[in-house]
C-alpha cells in the first residue's frame, strides 16, 4: 500500500505542471494496471489518484469579429468545418466524422444524430440555418459533410491545423482553437436561457 505514496510523491516533484503531474500518474496507472492484467502483479492500489489538472476554457470563445475574420480568408472547406462547428459544438473527433445519414428530419425542422465519440452516448444537435446550408451544399454522393480541400476525409490534426493556419494568416490570437467552438454554440443558447428566465 505504501507505493501509492511513493508515486505521489514522484508526482509531487512535477508540481511545478500540473498538466506534467496528471500525464505522469494517469500513465504510471496505465503500466500498473498492465501488470495486473498480464500477471505480473496480483493488485496494485494506485486506483483514483487525485487529478491535479483540470482545464477550463469556458469563457475561450469565438466571437463574430473572430468568425468574419477567418471566413474573410479560409478556403471552403475551412469555412463548412468552422461554420458547423460553432453552430453545433461538437467536438473535433466527432465534426470530421459526420456522414449525411447524421443529418434526420424533425417534426418542425432537422438535427444530428451523432454518437458522441467520449462518453459513446447519442447526442441530438439541432440544425441552425447555416449549417444546414452547409449540409444542402455536400456535393451528391459524399458521404462525409465535412471534408478537405480535395474531398477527402479529415483527421482531428488536419482540421484544428487547416484552422489555425488561417488564424496565423489573419493575425489573430493563437489562443483561440477549433475546439473553442464547443463553448462558442453554447454561449447564444446561455444568453436565452437568462434572458426568459429574467
Amino acid at each position: 500500500r505504501g507505493s501509492r505514496g511513493e508515486l505521489n510523491k514522484w508526482r509531487a516533484e512535477l508540481q511545478h505542471s500540473p498538466k506534467q503531474q496528471y500525464i505522469a500518474g494517469t500513465h504510471a496507472v496505465r503500466v500498473l494496471n498492465w501488470a495486473v492484467e498480464e500477471g505480473f502483479l496480483t493488485e496494485h492500489h494506485c486506483h483514483r489518484l487525485a487529478r491535479l489538472y483540470r482545464v477550463d476554457r469556458s469563457e475561450i470563445v469565438w466571437t463574430r469579429a473572430d468568425r468574419a475574420a477567418v471566413d474573410a480568408i479560409a478556403p471552403d472547406w475551412v469555412r463548412r468545418l468552422f461554420c458547423v462547428a460553432c453552430e453545433t459544438g461538437l467536438r473535433p473527433v466527432d465534426l470530421v466524422r459526420l456522414t449525411m445519414a447524421h443529418s434526420e428530419a424533425t417534426p418542425n425542422a432537422r438535427r444530428l444524430r451523432v454518437r458522441t465519440s467520449k462518453w459513446g452516448r447519442v447526442a441530438h444537435t439541432p440544425v441552425t440555418p447555416a449549417p444546414a446550408e452547409v449540409i444542402d451544399s455536400t456535393p451528391a454522393g459524399r458521404l462525409l459533410i465535412l471534408t478537405n480541400a480535395s474531398g477527402n476525409a479529415l483527421t482531428e490534426y488536419r482540421a484544428s491545423e487547416g484552422l489555425r493556419q488561417r488564424q496565423d494568416k489573419a493575425g489573430m490570437s493563437s489562443e483561440l482553437r477549433l475546439q473553442d467552438a464547443r463553448g462558442t454554440a453554447a454561449t447564444p443558447i446561455q444568453t436565452i436561457s437568462s434572458n426568459t428566465s429574467t
